[in-house]
């Protein structure tokens, strides 16, 4: 599948699981996606990297991040499991692997990783 054609099956996948998302712009939700993934993603390579980036300073902004991503989303009201994954080697945006499961069994099948986490924005790149 092309490049268009994923992020388009995401969003409209994306726009299934969080009925909040149902009414933003797809460019929109993109964007905002793209930019809270990459906060995040920053953070955590900073944290491994960068021995003057504090445990403190990653916290606050994985806190910030889920609280752009629930404004988002609103993850929480869907009752779906979101976290930020500290690993910088992948994605960071992340849905817990048995609200993936409960999400396949409703025939919606997102994004994963190996860990069978689904990716809130997956590298479209690859």
């Amino acid at each position: 599948m092309a490049k268009p054609e994923r992020i388009a099956k995401h969003i409209d996948d994306l726009k299934k699981i969080f009925p909040a998302a149902r009414d933003i712009d797809p460019a929109l939700l993109v964007a905002s996606l793209r930019t809270l993934e990459r906060q995040a993603h920053r953070s955590a390579e900073r944290l491994c990297n960068d021995s003057s980036y504090s445990q403190e300073r990653h916290d606050q902004v994985r806190e910030n991040v889920l609280l752009g991503l629930d404004k988002l989303l609103r993850f929480r009201e869907a009752k779906i499991s979101v976290h930020v994954n500290g690993d910088a080697r992948g994605c960071a945006l992340k849905i817990d692997d048995a609200d993936v499961r409960a999400l396949h069994d409703r025939g919606i099948d997102i994004e994963r990783d190996w860990g069978g986490y689904g990716i809130l924005w997956p590298d479209f790149d690859e």
